[in-house]
């Protein structure tokens, strides 16, 4: 930022962007917990700049939950927030300022849900003033004390806050360690940079920093305390910090701390420490917490590659509910949509949307043939919808493989090739891309040879060579759909989504995105489909070794957000969800 001016304008922004969306942020965060929840590990998602809503397994736990420091919120959205917290079978409150503990829904935790409220003992004196709540009703931790909670130890230090050459604030910091062995520390509030960490702290995995880098200065342009910011939290020897406590609403101009201070900190860290990796999660973001981080790729990225990579994302819609979703897909400025299924009766009020769609920047149009075999429409009414689709200016087309089991395909090859080819030879005079789907297991669907063509790697390579060679033509590859790949039992353990990207990344010309309702288990191995996409990573899939790849440049293509079922049934909020960022 070149002027104060600058400076300021920039503080209105990143505050009226907060305030505008933390209603969606809490209310979606809260309603997706069990969906985003790791069975294996830990996730965390962060709703504003220091509440931390975590899972671990399927234990649901908070460190400061407060959905606004004072009351510019409508009752409706406090009531929501606080059925969501009902969830939470324990909550860590950290000290008594109005951003990290709010007394109200504490009480409301405590009176209708019996949830656990673990406080330190340095703030008792101040928790239990104004408070409806009485000692008998917490946990109260001494400093060093230790307790466990469904595998997750908590043990309570003493805290930061008090700054120098003032009466100091009471306060805690915690250390907690995970049922897999990873540990994480909170210092939480930090006033007093000199002070050391505790005695004989284990190797700490993800460190949690609030920024803080002076009293009434965050509108500057120079910060002298980054240096003693970032030396404090090296004398943790994390491997991961997590910078967080930006963009607090209840802050002015000259005291919250925004993302260019982070990128302060994650330079001056870099510097002293270049194997410590630092990152700062955006509102509304989850991450999960393993040994092996992993990590939100796309925060990492260059600018330029970020826009790469969000010029290559649109959505999916089906073309019975077009009318419906159109309008908003034209407002979301979405460069790329897919439209899939049997064309409407009114092609002229079809063509004046996407001329409308083109306008406002619309870049690659594809259209989802419906399958051919078995069809619920003849061959020739398939041909006739891809002529009209040519007319309306498609750039590309997605087909699936025939719906008929592997012994069957095998039997009868050539009939199919016959078939596709005829199908697909409009497609080729116009000189369009034509993208070939991996298919899924389904329940109740058998293994081997009678399973659905299109569940393997090797089929699907197979089937595109064999077309192209059919047809003579070279712009044949593969339309790559995650979920597929990912809900895919037995064969997702041999084929991971991470495998069909690597090694069939140089064929692939198009991709869906969609997340499930669940992760598979032994009870529901074949959890619904198509559902929102919680963010770049959590859910299931996780988006992870699609960010790879398109950071080591093996897969670069037209990404389409099929999102048609669940709460959400529309891929537009999945779309803003993976555009969002600071």
């Amino acid at each position: 930022m070149n002027s104060e001016q600058q400076r300021l304008e920039q503080y209105e922004t990143y505050k009226k962007n907060a305030f505008d969306t933390r209603f969606d942020r809490w209310s979606t965060l809260l309603r997706d917990i069990d969906r985003t929840a790791n069975p294996e590990h830990t996730v965390v998602r962060f709703p504003n700049a220091s509440s931390y809503l975590f899972t671990t397994g399927f234990t649901k736990w908070a460190i400061d939950p407060v959905y606004s420091a004072y009351k510019n919120y409508t009752d409706a959205e406090y009531d929501i927030f606080l059925k969501g917290m009902e969830q939470f079978p324990f909550v860590i409150i950290t000290h008594c300022h109005a951003d990290h503990c709010q007394k109200s829904m504490l009480h409301h935790l405590h009176t209708n849900n019996q949830t656990s409220i673990i406080i330190p003992a340095a703030i008792s004196d101040l928790f239990f003033t104004n408070n409806q709540l009485a000692p008998a009703d917490v946990t109260i931790l001494n400093q060093g004390e230790t307790i466990e909670i469904d595998g997750i130890k908590i043990t309570c230090y003493a805290g930061y806050h008090s700054e120098p050459g003032t009466p100091g604030y009471p306060s805690g910091s915690f250390l907690v360690t995970l049922p897999d062995g990873v540990t994480i520390f909170f210092p939480v509030d930090i006033r007093d940079y000199s002070l050391p960490p505790p005695a004989n702290l284990p190797p700490i995995d993800y460190l949690f920093g609030h920024v803080w880098l002076g009293r009434d200065c965050s509108h500057h342009a120079d910060f002298p305390m980054v240096a003693d910011f970032s030396n404090f939290m090296l004398r943790f020897k994390p491997t991961n910090l997590i910078l967080t406590h930006l963009c607090e609403i209840s802050r002015s101009a000259d005291s919250m701390w925004l993302p260019r201070h982070a990128d302060l900190i994650k330079k001056e860290i870099a510097t002293l420490s270049p194997e410590t990796y630092v990152t700062a999660p955006h509102f509304g973001s989850l991450l999960t917490l393993e040994k092996k981080f992993t990590r939100d790729i796309f925060v990492d990225w260059p600018q330029t590659m970020q826009s790469e990579f969000l010029n290559n994302l649109g959505v999916c819609i089906k073309l019975d509910r077009y009318t419906e979703l159109i309008d908003d897909v034209i407002a979301s400025r979405s460069p790329l949509l897919e439209l899939n299924g049997a064309l409407p009766e009114d092609i002229d009020t079809l063509a004046n949307k996407i001329d409308s769609w083109r306008s406002v920047g619309g870049r690659i149009l594809s259209y989802h043939i419906p399958d051919i075999v078995p069809a619920s429409l003849n061959l020739d009414k398939l041909i006739a919808g891809c002529k009209t689709f040519i007319e309306l200016g498609i750039d590309r087309v997605t087909l699936h493989p025939p719906r008929c089991p592997v012994a069957d395909f095998h039997a009868n090859s050539s009939h199919y090739f016959e078939l596709y080819a005829t199908l697909v030879e409009p497609l080729v005079k116009a000189g369009l891309a034509i993208g070939i789907e991996n298919m899924h297991m389904a329940a109740n669907e058998p293994p081997h040879a009678r399973y659905r063509l299109g569940h393997l790697p090797a089929e699907c390579v197979m089937f595109i060579d064999k077309l192209s060679a059919k047809t003579g033509y070279k712009n044949i590859g593969f339309h790559f759909d995650i979920g597929h790949a990912a809900n895919n039992t037995p064969y997702t353990q041999l084929f991971p989504p991470a495998y069909w990207l690597q090694t069939l990344g140089h064929l692939i010309n198009g991709m869906h995105l969609h997340q499930f309702i669940a992760f598979p288990c032994t009870d529901n191995p074949f959890p619904e489909g198509h559902r929102h996409v919680c963010g770049r990573t959590g859910g299931y899939p996780d988006f992870s070794p699609l960010f790879e790849t398109w950071t080591n440049h093996t897969a670069r293509a037209p990404m389409f957000l099929e999102v048609s079922r669940g709460i959400e049934s529309s891929p537009l909020p999945s779309l803003h969800r993976l555009r969002n960022n600071w």
